[in-house]
């Protein structure tokens, strides 16, 4: 996965609050090409990836507003890209298309407000504190029960990192050792 068009400490802070008022952010995405590792998903020779943002539900209040928005957003993000990766010129793409959050709430019904991240991304909800203040360490006040998915710590896409983290903690919790062989940090670190 990639991150582009971060480029400063505060942009991020500066996404959740565009994001509160209901306006565009500074465009910050993160992508993939999913056929570097999978060549099924495409014909010999061509590639899939996608690329997305954190976007307001209710463009400047309403959701309807995107319907008038998203190409002209879309085309804009492609533009983003393609300065960063000239290997998307014109013509190469052979097909596109853009998503609003508005569009996922149709499409799929429990990303509730079209959130790609299934957890509120307001309310200082990020981060350590996804869903909710103090949920960050997987555990609850239910004995044996743990929290894991998409709305907890670090949060959506499809990481693994939510499951493993909590599988992490409930192996501690048990007095279990890790049956499971993680890389070692400091020696992949170390050969960069």
């Amino acid at each position: 996965m990639v991150l582009i068009g971060l480029e400063r400490f505060g942009q991020f802070h500066e996404i959740v609050a565009a994001h509160e008022r209901g306006e565009l952010p500074p465009s910050i995405a993160w992508g993939a090409c999913p056929t570097v590792f999978d060549s099924s998903q495409a014909p010999p020779g061509k590639h899939t990836a996608f690329l997305w943002e954190k976007l307001p539900y209710a463009l400047r209040g309403d959701a309807a507003n995107w319907a008038k928005e998203k190409d002209t957003h879309g085309a804009r993000l492609l533009k983003l890209w393609r300065e960063l990766a000239p290997n998307l010129g014109r013509g190469i793409i052979r097909d596109q298309f853009v998503l609003t959050p508005a569009d996922a709430e149709i499409t799929l019904p429990n990303m509730r407000r079209g959130d790609l991240l299934v957890g509120s991304f307001a309310n200082n909800q990020i981060g350590y504190h996804r869903p909710f203040a103090g949920a960050g360490c997987y555990r609850t006040p239910v004995p044996g029960l743990y929290l894991c998915g998409g709305s907890t710590h670090p949060g959506g896409n499809i990481t693994g990192l939510c499951g493993y983290n909590a599988a992490r903690v409930i192996a501690s919790h048990l007095g279990k050792a890790i049956w499971w062989h993680p890389p070692d940090a400091e020696q992949a670190l170390a050969t960069l």
